[in-house]
Order: C-alpha cells, then sequence, then structure tokens
C-alpha cells in the first residue's frame, strides 16, 4: 500500500512530490469499461480501475470458457497488468481478482480455508464496525460464519448484521448495476505556443475536429457537442462546452 503522503514528507523533507493526474486516470478507466462493455452489454463501474462484468451465457458465445476468459484479459493493455476473478457474485468476483496473479483469472471456489484469508478490513461494510468486528476479536470470515445472525444483528444493527453474516456464508445480495457507457473521442494538441487570439484557437478547434471525424469510431454516428480542456503547463484549468446548432 505504500507510505502516506504526510509521512513521507516528514521522514524526506527534500522530496518533489508528483501530482497525480485523476483527469487522466478517469479518461483511461472509461477506456477500458468501453472495451469491456464490447464484451458484454452488462457491466458495471466499481471505482477507478475496477469493473464488474456480467458474463452470464457468454461462455456460449465464446465458445468456452476460457476463450472467455482470455477475451476479458486482452481487452485491457497488459502494462496494466489486469487481473480477473470469476464467482457467483461481485464480492467474491472482487476478492478472486485480488489473489489473482496479473494478466492472470482466477475462479472463486468457495472453501473454510479460502474464507480464512478474507479479513474484515476488505469487507464492504462501514469502517467503524470493521473496528467493531475485531474488538469482538473477529478477523476474518470464517470466524463471523462462527456466529448466530441474530447476535450479528443485535451488535451491528438488522441490515448490517445481516449482510455480514451473508457474506460469511458466501453470499453477496448486492445487485448488479448496470453503467451506461457513452463512447466518446478525444484529441490531444500539446503546444509551447502562447494563443494569444481568438483566431489561433478557433484553428486549433477546427483541426481537432477534422480529426476527430476522420476517426473510425465515428461512422455511421454523429456529434452534437464537443467539451474542450484547457491545461497550462502551471496546472491552470479551464474548459468549454460547445454546442452545435446542428449535428455533425
Amino acid at each position: 500500500i505504500g507510505m502516506s503522503y504526510q509521512s513521507a514528507i516528514s521522514m524526506h523533507g527534500d522530496v518533489i512530490v508528483i501530482k497525480g493526474d485523476y483527469v487522466m486516470y478517469g479518461e483511461v478507466h472509461q477506456k477500458n469499461m468501453l472495451s469491456l462493455n464490447h464484451i458484454s452489454p452488462k457491466i458495471e463501474c466499481g471505482g477507478l480501475g475496477m469493473v464488474f462484468v456480467d458474463i452470464t451465457g457468454l461462455e456460449m458465445l465464446y465458445k468456452n470458457m476460457d476463450n472467455l476468459k482470455q477475451k476479458i484479459l486482452s481487452s485491457i493493455p497488459q502494462e496494466f497488468n489486469p487481473r480477473v476473478g470469476i464467482a457467483d457474485n461481485k464480492f467474491f468476483s472482487y476478492i478472486a481478482a485480488l489473489e489473482s496473479a496479473p494478466n492472470q483469472c482466477m475462479d472463486y471456489i468457495d472453501s473454510v480455508e479460502f474464507r480464512s484469508k478474507i479479513g474484515v478490513d476488505i469487507l464492504p461494510i462501514a469502517s467503524t464496525n470493521k473496528a467493531k468486528l475485531k474488538e469482538l476479536g473477529i478477523n476474518n470470515l470464517t470466524q463471523i460464519a462462527d456466529w448466530n445472525i441474530n447476535l450479528l444483528q443485535i451488535q451491528f444493527g438488522i441490515k448490517e448484521g445481516k449482510k455480514i453474516w451473508e457474506l460469511a456464508q458466501g453470499i453477496d445480495s448486492d445487485l448488479f448495476n448496470h453503467t451506461k457507457i457513452e463512447p466518446s473521442l478525444k484529441k490531444i494538441i500539446e503546444t509551447y505556443d502562447f494563443w494569444s487570439t481568438r483566431e489561433s484557437i478557433l484553428l486549433v478547434i477546427s483541426y481537432m475536429l477534422d480529426d476527430l471525424l476522420s476517426d473510425s469510431m465515428f461512422k455511421n454516428k454523429s456529434a452534437r457537442g464537443v467539451i474542450m480542456d484547457f491545461r497550462t503547463n502551471d496546472e491552470q484549468f479551464s474548459n468549454k462546452k460547445i454546442n452545435f446548432k446542428e449535428p455533425l
């Protein structure tokens, strides 16, 4: 997981901090989701760098499960070291993905031994309840399974207690929430010249539009607008959205 920002600054005063480009991270994540959406019509964003894919029935389309797994892995650039987990529900597919080696796929096989490796810190519950589980001497799913559901509900409330108990039994009742992906095209222009006139900016916009409209992804599609993000070397940001009077 690494060292916290404050710890690094206090221990190494001369450290150079490189800011994360979260705009770019989001764009890469969106692109990867679109690639997965080409494999399955049902996907769900689980946060930056994590996507749930409903593969129900798709093994027949790809002839067998091994081909489908390979298709999913190959849809994400190898340099990202994608990990794929296969399970009957979202939580345990996530667990399988964490246990998988980079650029590999793992099927979740439920067992007492496997559940004993799943610590309470990874459970999708409130952090206060994770701390409370530890106070009760519970550190993994196997230990939770030893508790009666009624006792857990007394400690954590009816809803949260039931959720904790179900996860310990290998049950994840969290419904699949389909994320609709809107495909978009992007063009980046980097320049060291100062754009001082309206004409120079319009010229660059015209060049970008010509390049985007010639993209193969734009075939048989139309555009109703464009969003422009500007960023300077000193990290100043601005954006502008332009809606076209007529679709291009």
